[in-house]
Parts: C-alpha cells; sequence; structure tokens
C-alpha cells in the first residue's frame, strides 16, 4: 500500500491518542484543544487516504493522484450540496453545533475541509465494499420514459417544497422529504444527460449499486457518529419526539437514513459532473469514486 495509506491510518491513531491522553492527563494542552476541536474532519481525511491507498493497491488506480483536477471537483461539489442541507437545517432544526471556534475564519476553513469528506467518504466506501465482495455494480441500463422522468422530477419538487410551505410548527417533522428529494428531482435528470441512473438501473432489475451505496451510507453513518462522540466540536440532533436507542447521538430512527443520504449524494455529484462536463467541454472525466470497484458495460466519456 502506498505510503499516504499508513499515514491515514497513522493520522487516525494519533488523533484518538491525544484526545485520549489530553483529557486524562492534561498533556499537550494546545495540541490537545486543535485536536478535540477538529477531531471528526481529522480522522475523516485520515479514513480518505487510507480507502485510497488500498483501492490503488488492489485496482493499480489511484483517485488522488490519478485525477487530482476532479478529486478538488468533488471536495467543493461536496461542501456546496452540503450546505443545501445546512440551509434546510435552518428551518427544521434537526441539529445544532456545539463548542464552534470563536475565530469565524477557523470555523469556515474547518467547516470546508469537514464538509469536503462526505462525497469521497461515502463513494469511496461503496467502491472498497464492492471490491471486498466483487460485485459488478452497473449493467446496460433501460432508458425511462418521459412519463416517467417527470413523474419523478414532480415528486422531488413535492418532497422538497413540502418544508418550505409547511407551517413552521411542522418543520422538525420533515426531514424524511429532504433526505429524499433530490433523488427522485436529479436521477431522471443524470439520466437525460447520460449519466449513470439509479432509477434505469432499478428498471433493468440491477439493485447492486443501489445496494452497495446504502450499505456505504450505514458504514459512513456510524463512523460519523462513533468519531463525532470523539469531538468536542460536535453536532447533537434536536429531535421532536421521544427517542429510546440510539445510536451514539443519532436516534435509531433517524440512522436509518444514512441510506438514502448516500443515494442522494450519488444524484447529487452526478448531476455536478454532468453540468461541469458540459459546461466545460471536458471530453472525459475520471470513472469518479468507481475506479476500484468492478464494472459491467460502462465506460464514462
Amino acid at each position: 500500500m502506498a505510503w499516504y495509506g499508513w499515514t491515514g491510518l497513522v493520522i487516525i491513531a494519533l488523533a484518538k491518542v491525544v484526545r485520549w491522553a489530553g483529557d486524562r492527563y492534561d498533556v499537550l494542552p494546545l495540541l490537545h484543544r486543535w485536536v478535540a476541536t477538529w477531531f471528526t474532519p481529522i480522522v475523516w481525511w485520515g479514513y480518505i487516504l487510507f480507502l485510497d491507498a488500498w483501492l490503488a493497491r488492489r485496482t493499480r488506480r489511484s483517485f488522488i493522484r490519478g485525477y487530482p483536477g476532479e478529486f478538488f471537483f468533488m471536495l467543493v461539489a461536496s461542501n456546496v450540496c452540503w450546505l443545501i442541507f445546512e440551509d434546510y437545517n435552518l428551518l427544521l432544526r434537526n441539529w445544532v453545533y456545539l463548542n464552534l471556534p470563536e475565530s469565524l475564519v477557523e470555523e469556515w476553513v474547518g467547516a470546508f475541509f469537514a464538509y469536503a469528506t462526505i462525497f469521497p467518504g461515502i463513494f469511496w466506501t461503496a467502491s472498497a465494499i464492492a471490491r471486498v465482495l466483487d460485485i459488478p455494480l452497473l449493467t446496460v441500463a433501460r432508458p425511462l420514459s418521459a412519463r416517467a422522468r417527470w413523474l419523478s422530477i414532480g415528486i422531488g419538487l413535492v418532497l422538497l417544497l413540502a418544508p418550505l410551505a409547511a407551517p413552521g410548527r411542522y418543520w422538525p417533522y420533515l426531514f424524511a422529504p429532504v433526505w429524499l428529494g433530490f433523488i427522485f428531482l436529479l436521477d431522471p435528470v443524470n439520466e437525460r444527460l447520460g449519466g449513470v441512473s439509479l432509477l434505469a438501473q432499478a428498471k433493468a432489475r440491477n439493485f447492486q449499486w443501489i445496494g452497495t451505496l446504502m450499505a456505504a451510507g450505514y458504514v459512513c453513518g456510524f463512523l460519523w457518529e462513533y468519531w463525532n462522540s470523539w469531538a468536542e466540536t460536535r453536532w447533537v440532533y434536536t429531535i421532536p419526539f421521544p427517542t429510546i436507542f440510539r445510536i451514539f447521538e443519532m436516534p435509531v430512527l433517524g440512522f436509518l437514513g444514512f441510506g438514502p443520504f448516500a443515494l442522494e449524494c450519488f444524484c447529487m455529484y452526478e448531476t455536478c459532473r454532468l453540468v461541469w462536463r458540459r459546461t466545460f467541454r471536458r471530453p472525459r472525466m475520471a470513472e469518479a469514486f468507481l475506479v476500484g470497484a468492478p464494472m459491467r458495460s460502462l465506460v464514462w466519456h
């Protein structure tokens, strides 16, 4: 495995050691305070470095080293798309952040590197799952009809507009439409633009990529909640109904949303990728997060 993969594992281990030692023995206070503040993005970057190196070891292809331009594009797209959910949360108030830095510049820079880990974390986890299980992910899809496209877009618009149109007292209960709406809204657009469509794959009775993405969502969801529990600057949930069972901070009912969230991230990034390619006339882009996954009858040009 490449050196930066081992570096990623060392970053995760050192972050945990510094966090534990600083809490228990009050050593290295300045380093401990910084690690405690940014613990979650630190370990996620270690995880991403490790995954890329591991996939490169298995496939001889590194996304970070082989496609640095699109890697940076993915980081920006991850930030832009997540900020949409943050804007929705201004209404829904389903989570809040605790112990944010006093410096606004530090908060913004840290937030960029934190939000940038979402897309590569999910996609490369999916690629790793597919590689380990030797899953042939994509087949030649069956095209959607115009009626199916418009029906899906209509459903997506209804789901995404529902929280905006509903009275304020219902906002905290409307998180589910937000975690589903972009799938229905963007997936038929991706299919029409010649990209990978979940609905078209499902129409061809191929649910392997959908299942792999959802599994990656639950793996990443567990890691998000686990590593968030180590951090001083962290998020907590403000769900408006009683919760008996939790996975760290996340109520079990909310944890079920990580699977659809991974599908939504896929649809959003695929739209960003296709629009970028068409707008700036990029004749060929990387096979993105699928670089490490076995594929069947798929070439992106």
